[in-house]
């Protein structure tokens, strides 16, 4: 047995207790820092989630800017002149409204578009949100260009698809391990969206697939576009149409009548209108598409009539007009856009009532009616249908997230 002195006992339980006070202010430290970084780690990820939730709304933001404009007039900014060189504009990085490295390491508030505006959210004068639009907290840029298959280059659409990326950034509630200068989080988001033209025949009245029977009493006129190739009066598809006319002035166009038969499906805008599937996904979304976009105060609009419509005598219809039944327009009413019949609808057109855009006739084996009676005309404009497009959503045809080995 080995024995202790009194002085020896003393240090002993002193060594013991200063061994206790260490142990417990370590264990204090890691509970402190495993707290810490709990906290942080907490912080961060909330502070992450709210930037998705910021980023996938801005995109719908975007989406209602876009669709509005031209998309070569997006991609060309607001003086409509391509600032960057064709060779740079093709990079993935070029996609990003700022780099990714701006996004991180720029103070928040600092945060800004530079010059060149190509690509740049705009409305004709003016560059939006150029600090960045603020969204739950965060802030969104945004940047349009080509996707790129169009055979335009980087700076012409002519294939009604544009690329869209959106980059939300967060600043850091507590600087991330190991990173020196990080002051934000961003996330970055592509989509690719396409504009619906298909509805945009190449003549005054257009019937992909089905029957089309005209009368035209005396008076009564359709007309197409001098150019060759530009407008018909008449075009068709799968079958001849069925043309009544009381004299041979009636008609205008060059071809007056043309016979896309043998083009109809290969083609990569008008194919769709013979496609069922097609056809009745818009039968499906037309009515909620005239709930969100259609007005009451004149201006243009998407309106749909599942039952047809009769307009009176000096009425005038605006934008997109989509109806599965009879279309009657009395004296001096007017149709200002696009007119889609559905599934055996009809058109009549009475005493110097007219149509200025076109009419498309959609529903494979439907037979469609149309009688232009005195002073009545259906003029080809296809300039006032492709601003009618505008009205309708983009389509969305893709959408994913952007990492940085993406962009090498």
């Amino acid at each position: 047995m080995i024995l202790l002195n009194k002085n020896e006992g003393r240090g002993f339980a002193l060594l013991a207790a200063l061994i206790f006070l260490a142990l417990s202010m370590l264990l204090l430290s890691t509970f402190l820092s495993t707290s810490q970084y709990a906290v942080t780690a907490t912080t961060n990820s909330v502070s992450a989630m709210q930037l998705r939730a910021a980023v996938v709304s801005g995109a719908e933001y975007a989406e209602q800017q876009i669709r509005q404009r031209d998309f070569s007039d997006l991609f060309k900014g607001v003086n409509q002149s391509s600032d960057t060189d064709s060779e740079t504009a093709r990079r993935l990085s070029f996609r990003n409204p700022l780099s990714r490295t701006t996004l991180t390491q720029t103070d928040w508030n600092d945060l800004r578009y530079d010059e060149p505006d190509d690509g740049l959210l705009h409305d004709g004068f003016t560059v939006l949100n150029r600090s960045g639009l603020l969204l739950n907290r965060c802030k969104l840029f945004f940047k349009v260009t080509n996707n790129p298959d169009d055979p335009g280059g980087p700076f012409e659409d002519t294939d009604d698809l544009v690329v869209l990326r959106v980059a939300g950034v967060n600043p850091l509630p507590y600087p991330l391990t190991g990173s020196r200068v990080a002051r934000n989080i961003c996330e970055i988001v592509e989509l690719q969206l396409r504009r619906t033209t298909a509805f945009l025949g190449p003549s005054a009245i257009y019937c992909p697939a089905g029957k089309l029977h005209i009368d035209l009493v005396a008076g009564g006129k359709i007309a197409g576009q001098p150019e060759v190739g530009t407008g018909a009066a008449v075009a068709t598809g799968e079958t001849t149409a069925d043309i009544k006319l009381a004299s041979s002035d009636q008609l205008e166009g060059n071809p007056v009548v043309s016979d896309l038969s043998a083009d109809i499906r290969y083609d990569n805008r008008l194919r769709w209108l013979v496609d069922v599937a097609f056809v009745d996904h818009w039968k499906r979304r037309i009515g909620k598409y005239a709930s969100e976009y259609g007005s009451q105060d004149g201006r243009s609009a998407i309106h749909w009539f599942p039952a047809g419509v009769e307009m009176a005598s000096g009425e005038i219809l605006r934008g997109i007009i989509f109806s599965s039944g009879p279309v009657v327009l009395h004296q001096s009413a007017r149709i200002e856009g696009l007119l889609v019949l559905i599934e055996s609808a009809s058109l009549q057109l009475f005493d110097f009532s007219s149509l200025s855009g076109t009419v498309t006739a959609v529903g494979t084996g439907q037979s469609f009616d149309i009688a232009l009676h005195d002073q009545a005309q259906v003029e080809y404009r296809p300039s006032v249908v492709r601003e009618s497009l505008r009205l309708l959503p983009l389509s969305h045809t893709q959408f994913r997230t952007i990492t940085p080995e993406m962009e090498m």
